[in-house]
């Protein structure tokens, strides 16, 4: 009877340790999806262009790299194509290579490129304000234009002013102190890729009177 009982024991263990083998199995063999990407064969592009990558599996892609920036990509898979993937070449800090990386999966990463030449373009302001009549000294004289913000400093009649405000689209400072009607023009330094010091002379002349003496 013992033996028997020790017999049923161990076949119920065995069924036992079977049934977790399989379950194992089973989970094992559970399909994880692996997204592939065609390697990239264009050797040098510019910020803002468009990229199109190519392969499987292309929207289980979280990110891609250019560098250490990453470029906006659209994590809504209902909307992702699974063979396409379009991206914009984000903004660098400046011109030169960099490794191309997509990643999947939230870690694995795959190497589209391993020397991609971003080249980014050089900003170059504009002022659209014309200059024209009369102003007295101590007066704000505003500009308006694009990129202005790289300006570094302002000239009126080659004496430098300060720049009371500056953003992208605008550029004011302060008329300085004349004796006389002085006409003046107004130049404008700044840096950029192209190199350092370079002048925009805003169009046009304006007066600077003196403030008339208190009675």
């Amino acid at each position: 009877m013992k033996k028997q009982y020790l017999h049923a024991s161990f076949m119920a263990a065995l069924c036992c340790l079977m049934c977790a083998l399989t379950a194992c199995s089973r989970d094992n063999d559970i399909v994880i999806p692996q997204s592939s990407v065609d390697r990239v064969n264009i050797t040098s592009v510019t910020v803002g262009d468009q990229m199109l990558f190519t392969g499987t599996n292309m929207h289980l892609i979280t990110k891609v790299t250019f560098g250490t920036v990453e470029a906006e990509v659209n994590t809504n898979l209902g909307t992702r194509d699974k063979n396409q993937l379009t991206v914009t070449v984000p903004q660098q800090e400046a011109t030169g290579k960099v490794q191309l990386t997509a990643t999947y999966n939230s870690n694995k990463q795959l190497v589209l490129c391993e020397e991609l030449e971003v080249i980014v373009p050089p900003v170059i302001p504009t002022v659209s304000t014309q200059l024209s009549g009369e102003v007295l000294s101590g007066e704000v004289i505003e500009l308006a234009g694009n990129n202005l913000q790289v300006i570094k400093s302002i000239q009126v009649n080659s004496t430098a002013v300060d720049i009371r405000t500056k953003n992208a689209t605008s550029l004011s400072f302060i008329a300085p102190q004349v004796e006389t009607a002085t006409p003046a023009t107004v130049k404008l330094i700044y840096d950029n890729s192209l190199g350092a010091n370079q002048t925009l002379t805003v169009s046009g002349q304006v007066t600077i009177k003196p403030v008339p003496a208190a009675n």
